[in-house]
């Protein structure tokens, strides 16, 4: 039997032997085109359906009908995709088929709903794309013994807090009923009111670790305590106010557009010096390049143009030409004179 394969897979390639009729001994040398080969592939319960051959090689990508020799007698073989088809009850598929004076050993390959190869989740979108324990992956336990019921007991059932109702001051007197009924005001909106009250909480600390949380009510008293108090909230409200004016001062749109206007119509810039065009350079430096051989003095005596200075007395770039066979050749500027 072959390897399973999933179900409405393409390109899949199988493997057939062929041994002598009367000596039994492997046939090395069937081609596509030898004499009475007829191979066939048949879906589970269903009709033989003919192959059409054609040549193939042992490593060439796959091609429906493909055939050709391994070694020893075992036979690559590319039945069509539609051996691999999707269906209901189809489990699995076979290859066969007979050569004048010879035996063919067919093949079956088991057709899956799942992906033997995937090795995260072998192809089954049920199961998380991660491994266990990672971030999205199963979890699992380091130590054995875990117990999510167990867990969820001690937890407790999670409190619903929807609306207006799910609000820090409600939190906190649902927290003060449930552990020990310390005196948490649901009304103020004081941080330091709420900081003073968990801090002196002691009730609440003893019923957490007699429900068997333990250390909680010092998670609760660490989170408190990176609460800021009211004078680093006036700072902090200050500093927001001094940003606000900062974004403020920020010149607006118009005077944007109003200076990049003035780069591009009022400043001036001087011509290149003498030396050879850089192969990289800013947009401003190639558009003074291209100006500057536009506007000055061009020289060509049939084996050198030259790019004179502004005044005309100086070669600052020049280039070989040349001709051969009707075809002029002009070559790479480099620096004058």
């Amino acid at each position: 039997m072959g390897r399973p394969i999933l179900k409405g897979a393409t390109s899949q390639s199988t493997i057939i032997w062929i041994i002598d009729a009367t000596t039994g001994l492997p046939e090395t040398g069937v081609t596509f085109e030898t004499a009475g080969l007829a191979l066939w592939y048949r879906r589970l319960n269903g009709a033989v359906v003919a192959i059409t051959e054609k040549t193939q090689t042992p490593d060439g990508a796959y091609d429906a009908g493909g055939f050709c020799h391994l070694s020893d007698g075992a036979y690559r073989l590319d039945p069509p995709d539609a051996a691999c088809d999707v269906g209901a009850g189809v489990d699995e598929f076979e290859v066969g088929g007979t050569v004048t004076g010879m035996i063919v050993i067919g093949n079956s390959h088991p057709l899956v709903n799942y992906n033997p190869y995937d090795g995260v989740r072998m192809g089954m979108t049920a199961l998380p794309a991660a491994a266990a324990d990672a971030a999205g992956g199963l979890p699992i336990s380091d130590d054995g013994g875990l117990d999510l019921d167990n867990i969820l007991e001690k937890i407790g059932t999670p409190v619903a807090l929807d609306g207006a109702a799910a609000t820090l001051g409600a939190m906190l007197a649902k927290l003060a009923d449930d552990n020990g009924g310390a005196d948490f005001d649901a009304e103020t909106d004081s941080l330091e009111k709420i900081r003073g009250d968990l801090a002196s909480a002691a009730d609440v600390n003893t019923a957490v670790e007699n429900g068997a949380v333990g250390t909680a009510a010092a998670a609760i008293q660490a989170v408190t305590d990176e609460i800021p108090d009211a004078g680093a909230l006036t700072d902090i409200i200050a500093d927001l106010a001094g940003l606000g004016e900062l974004v403020g001062a920020l010149p607006d749109t118009a005077a944007v557009n109003a200076q990049v206007v003035d780069v591009l119509k009022t400043d001036t810039l001087g011509e290149p010096a003498q030396g050879a065009p850089p192969v990289t350079a800013s947009i401003e430096a190639k558009i003074a390049w291209l100006y500057k051989f536009l506007r000055n003095k061009v020289t060509d005596d049939g084996s050198t143009i030259e790019v004179f200075n502004d005044v005309g007395a100086v070669v600052d770039h020049k280039a070989p030409v040349s001709e051969s066979e009707g075809t002029v050749t002009r070559g790479e500027f480099v620096s004058g004179p």
